[in-house]
Formats: C-alpha cells, sequence, structure tokens
C-alpha cells in the first residue's frame, strides 16, 4: 500500500479536524501515529484519537494517491480493546444491545422511568438532563 505524501488534502475535508483544529484528528495525523506507533500496544491516548472518526470517507475522496484512509482508520480500531476511548464502556454496552434489537424496547422502557423520576430534580445545566431528554414522551 502507497504511504500518505503528508500532502494536507485531508485536513480541509475533515469534519473532526475542521471542528477541533487539532492535527492528529485529521487522516494525515492518524497516518503518521500509524507510522511511528502502529505496531506498538495502543495507549488511551491514541484510541482516543482513533475512535473520534467518523468515517465519512470525505479523506478517501480527495486523497491523490487514492487510499483507502477510512479502511485503515477501522483496522486499527478492530485491534482495539472492545471498550476502548472515551466513553469505551457505554460504546461497548451500546454495541451489545444494538446486536439484539429485542433489547431495545427494554432499554428504552427504563430510560423512560428514570427519566419521568429523575428529569425534574435534576438542574438545568446538567449532563445528564441531556441524555435522559432522549426519553421524553410516551411509550408507545
Amino acid at each position: 500500500m502507497e504511504k500518505c505524501a503528508k500532502c494536507g488534502a485531508c485536513t480541509v475535508v475533515c469534519p473532526v479536524y475542521n471542528a477541533s483544529g487539532n492535527e492528529c484528528y485529521s487522516a494525515r495525523g492518524k497516518s503518521h501515529l500509524l507510522e511511528v506507533y502502529g505496531e506498538k500496544e495502543f495507549s488511551s491516548s491514541f484510541e482516543d484519537i482513533f475512535s473520534k472518526c467518523l468515517l465519512c470517507g470525505a479523506c478517501n475522496k480527495v486523497c491523490p494517491r487514492g487510499l483507502d484512509i477510512t479502511g485503515k482508520i477501522m483496522a486499527t480500531r478492530s485491534r482495539f480493546s472492545e471498550a476502548y476511548g472515551d466513553h469505551g464502556y457505554e460504546k461497548y454496552i451500546a454495541r451489545k444491545v444494538l446486536g439484539k434489537p429485542e433489547l431495545l424496547h427494554g432499554a428504552r422502557f427504563f430510560g423512560n422511568i428514570a427519566s419521568k423520576l429523575f428529569l425534574k430534580a435534576l438542574p438545568m445545566e446538567s449532563g445528564l438532563r441531556l441524555r435522559l431528554a432522549m426519553f421524553d414522551g410516551d411509550m408507545e
């Protein structure tokens, strides 16, 4: 596979890089990290950087060398532990629940109960209020 030319075309189209301004979140930054640390055991910071990619494929479309950047990112992520990056345990649980759609109704049911019990008691600026708001509404 050809190596990244480090031209920076990917940084212009990367939504994560554009939102953060941090070079490590661009495809060029991830490519460099893979070259330097690719065969070593991944740190939580390394896993966090790769977990921030949206896999939108915009970098693939503009790459002058035609590199499959999202494919490299997915292959790298497959080597991570199941609970990698920020909120790793939540991601792990979400993958398990989404793998069994019959559990979704139960999750929504308990989320609706928690919402009704706790939403009124939470301060308006609480992050938990935002998470529970997704359960707001009547169950069908």
